[in-house]
């Protein structure tokens, strides 16, 4: 009996070995996705996870990523947004480092510095986009080529603001509006042409810019203070007289190497100051001058008489042109 005890005792633990050498692999748990989503909402991300160098995919269906959802999230690199967002919230990718993204056809709104300080090279913004908050796109160190929709009116304040690589642009041909700092610090953007549809620029639009020539279109209305201050390569400058100037600072203040000034007017520019509905509004009839500027200026036949009359013209050279390299001018 005591060795059949202790036969029945071995067959069992045979028994049991033999259940528990299963070679079929036990599944694997899913990994807990970092993204939180709620009524097809990206409202924002597990930061207790470590991510590092990561492309992080947004599932169909998502409709919105919330503000703030990736901001400071040093770790993402890339992002793949499907065709269902509609909106990319405030804040939504700011200061990451974000070196790629596809901005789908299905976006219509990006809000207020969106993709602040990232590390983008291209951004292509698609022409269904309606609306694009403030600082949408300041900061970015790295970004070299913008493509803008067609279809847009407003360039947003401070919107390329110290992007100091930027050097690929088209402003596109039905745009009204350039918001105040809007191309601020975008020392390599050294050509730029401005679309007949311009109506103003608001201040300090390309302060510090690259600029080496600036001409601006015939059908502009206001021009506001410093638009083109401090501009160091900036050295032939023309407008026409419709355009209106800020009382306060001539738009080209402290750009010290301009060289050349064509006015394309039967009358000297005048000064003035927005209303409150933004239209331009007359400043005492104060006459519109260069602050400092002691260089060539070129005006219109028979009109060198009115700038030499006027002391705020005193110290430069008047030389009357018949302006047709301006007149004849292809605008897009």
């Amino acid at each position: 009996m005591k060795y059949l005890k202790y036969l029945f005792v071995a067959l069992s633990l045979l028994l049991l070995g033999a259940c528990g050498s299963d070679d079929e692999p036990k599944p694997k748990p899913k990994p807990r996705s970092i993204l939180l989503i709620k009524d097809n909402i990206l409202y924002g991300c597990d930061r207790t996870r470590p991510i590092h160098n990561a492309n992080i995919v947004i599932p169909e269906g998502v409709v919105e990523i919330g503000d703030d959802v990736f901001w400071g999230l040093k770790g993402l690199s890339f992002v793949d947004i499907p065709n269902t967002v509609k909106k990319i919230g405030k804040r939504a990718f700011a200061s990451t480092r974000l070196r790629q993204v596809i901005i789908p056809s299905s976006v219509e709104e990006i809000g207020a510095e969106a993709f602040r300080g990232t590390s983008l090279i291209k951004i292509v913004i698609p022409e269904t986009v309606k609306k694009i908050g403030n600082g949408a796109f300041q900061d970015n160190d790295n970004l070299q080529e913008v493509q803008l929709p067609k279809n847009m009116k407003t360039i947003p304040n401070s919107c390329f603001e110290n992007c100091s690589k930027l050097k690929n642009l088209k402003l596109p041909s039905g745009l009204t509006t350039i918001g105040k700092k809007a191309f601020e610090q975008c020392e390599a953007l050294e050509v730029l042409d401005f679309p007949l549809s311009l109506k103003k620029i608001r201040s300090d639009a390309f302060r510090w810019a690259g600029l080496k020539e600036v001409h601006l279109p015939p059908l502009l209305e206001y021009v506001d203070a410093m638009s083109f201050s401090q501009c160091p390569n900036l050295e032939i400058v023309s407008f026409y007289g419709r355009c209106r100037f800020n009382y306060m600072f001539d738009p080209f203040y402290l750009s010290k190497n301009i060289k050349a000034v064509y006015i394309i007017s039967d009358d000297v520019p005048i000064m003035c100051k927005l209303d409150e509905n933004g239209n331009p509004k007359p400043f005492y009839s104060k006459p519109f001058y260069l602050h400092g500027y002691k260089g060539t200026v070129y005006v219109s036949e028979g009109t060198k008489e009115k700038y030499e009359a006027l002391d705020e013209w005193k110290y430069c050279t008047i030389i009357e042109s018949d302006m047709k390299q301006f007149l004849e001018r292809e605008y897009h």
